[in-house]
């Protein structure tokens, strides 16, 4: 059960975070200085890492990655991109996909960690 409620809480937290990052302010009210200054503003074409535990649970394929494809599209216009990866249950895996979104730049991460002191490393590099 604790492990449960502490993915529900990660998975709350990255859609959160997602949002966030996405609506990160509109360019038109700012004066267009965001630009400028090489900040994101809304409709701004970013890329999203998604990377998720395991695919054996249906909530994971199912509701969460749809749905923060479809709140990335709507909140960048449909300019944002979502880059997938699932690491079946193996830390080591998701820790080299952390490295492949880095070396891909991705704008930003969503992880929803299979260990979290095994990933540890690599969050703290991106």
């Amino acid at each position: 059960m604790n492990t449960r409620m502490r993915r529900a809480a990660v998975a709350v937290a990255a859609t959160a975070m997602a949002v966030s990052l996405a609506a990160c302010g509109s360019a038109k009210e700012s004066g267009d200085k965001t630009k400028e200054s090489g900040g994101a503003k809304k409709g701004d074409a970013i890329k999203i890492g998604l990377l998720l535990p395991e695919n054996q649970t249906a909530r994971y394929e199912k509701f969460d990655k749809p749905l923060i494809e479809k709140k990335v599209s709507e909140l960048t216009n449909g300019k944002g991109q979502v880059v997938y990866a699932n690491a079946k249950q193996d830390a080591t895996t998701q820790t080299q996909q952390v490295d492949t979104m880095i070396t891909n730049k991705v704008d930003a991460l969503i992880v929803d960690a299979v260990d979290s002191k095994a990933i540890a490393g690599a969050v703290k590099k991106a």
